[in-house]
């Protein structure tokens, strides 16, 4: 179930900091010391830590409780924002293909889309994902994580406001304090 997060005044998040998760091993060569890295097959994910402004009244922890209960632990899940306010006012550009590997889209336009940027790519299984721009080579825009399915054609790439469906990663999440700032772990709910 997609639980939606706390109707309070925004920001809800002083900041978010994300960690992706790449499927590698890292291996060291004992006779010349030097590493080699080799990728290994899997769904590369994001996990996550939300710190939240500390509630002012007793409605704002209340939301908040609700929002922690809500959760049920790592049951149900929610869209986070990929930050706290939105990082762009450009018009969010629709996917036309995917580009071979799942690890990039086509967009109708590029022009709003920049480098290091977050993005939301809505998958055929439904799953919103949560992506950094590495690259763009005309109207191709290239993506880390890789995305797990393909680009539903026809959506929009989501850069003014992206955000990643998590899930809280523990079962026992604490409820909240009024008037402390506090903070909670997040996996994506892939």
């Amino acid at each position: 179930m997609l639980v939606d997060l706390p109707a309070i005044a925004a920001p809800l998040f002083q900041k978010i900091v994300w960690t992706p998760d790449f499927n590698n091993q890292k291996i060291r060569s004992e006779f010349t010391g030097r590493p080699q890295t080799i990728g290994q097959p899997g769904v590369e994910r994001w996990t996550g830590t939300a710190f939240v402004f500390a509630p002012a009244t007793m409605a704002e922890m209340w939301a908040w409780d609700a929002f922690i209960a809500s959760c049920r632990g790592s049951e149900n899940t929610f869209n986070l924002p990929a930050l706290p306010i939105p990082q762009t006012a450009a018009a969010d550009p629709a996917i036309t293909a995917a580009v071979a590997g799942n690890r990039g889209v086509t967009g109708a336009s590029a022009a709003g889309v920049r480098l290091g940027m977050s993005a939301t790519v809505v998958q055929v299984d439904g799953h919103a994902r949560l992506v950094k721009v590495v690259g763009i080579n005309g109207l191709d825009i290239h993506l880390e994580p890789g995305l797990s399915a393909n680009p539903t054609i026809g959506e929009a790439l989501v850069i003014g406001e992206p955000y990643g469906a998590m899930r809280m990663p523990d079962a026992r999440t604490p409820l909240t304090v009024i008037g402390e700032a506090f903070q909670f772990e997040v996996e994506e709910a892939l």
